[in-house]
């Protein structure tokens, strides 16, 4: 979505004012439309030309920020229909700088010189139960900050370091 300049368009608006007034001479043909009320009442005369040119003036600043509005008003996006139409939940919003569980045990069992120094020595589904265990010693003892998104929730809270007391992950 392009970002509108709205000093641009304002003094857009007013330059074409300010042409159309030079050109059309529109202070004239103001004058033009509200004459007849002269003869009445001379006073009459010059509060409407002012009103008229107050509003004229008032349009003519408020545009750019009535555009919007109009627009959203009259161009209204039609509804989806189909498939597409049902609500979907928005989607979780991830830090860069988080990681899966998943990402964070293959980290620690493939890359990591914890899980290189232990390669030889003991099977993949060893080291990635000790993995897990030392992932759920540091949730314990508050020194890592694990967050899950609740059931039925759309954003990610941290879990208690309480939580992790009687709870573990499941390697399943």
């Amino acid at each position: 979505m392009r970002r509108v300049k709205w000093r641009a368009v304002w003094l857009v608006c007013w330059a074409a004012f300010l042409i159309a007034d030079l050109i059309f001479d529109l202070r004239a043909r103001l004058s033009a439309l509200v004459v007849d009320t002269e003869k009445g009442a001379p006073g009459l005369f010059h509060s409407r030309l002012q009103t008229i040119l107050l509003v004229v003036f008032v349009a003519v600043a408020l545009s750019p920020l009535l555009w919007p509005l109009a627009r959203r008003w009259f161009l209204k996006a039609k509804p989806k229909e189909g498939p597409e139409a049902e609500a979907k939940p928005p989607p979780i919003e991830r830090d860069p700088r988080d990681a899966s569980l998943a990402e964070a045990l293959g980290y620690l069992v493939d890359r990591s010189a914890w899980g290189a120094a232990r390669k030889d020595a003991e099977p993949e589904d060893a080291r990635l139960r000790e993995a897990a265990a030392l992932i759920e010693e540091a949730a314990r003892r508050g020194r890592l900050d694990i967050r899950g998104v609740p059931p039925g929730g759309s954003a990610r809270r941290s879990i208690t370091a309480d939580h992790w007391l009687a709870a573990g992950i499941d390697l399943g």
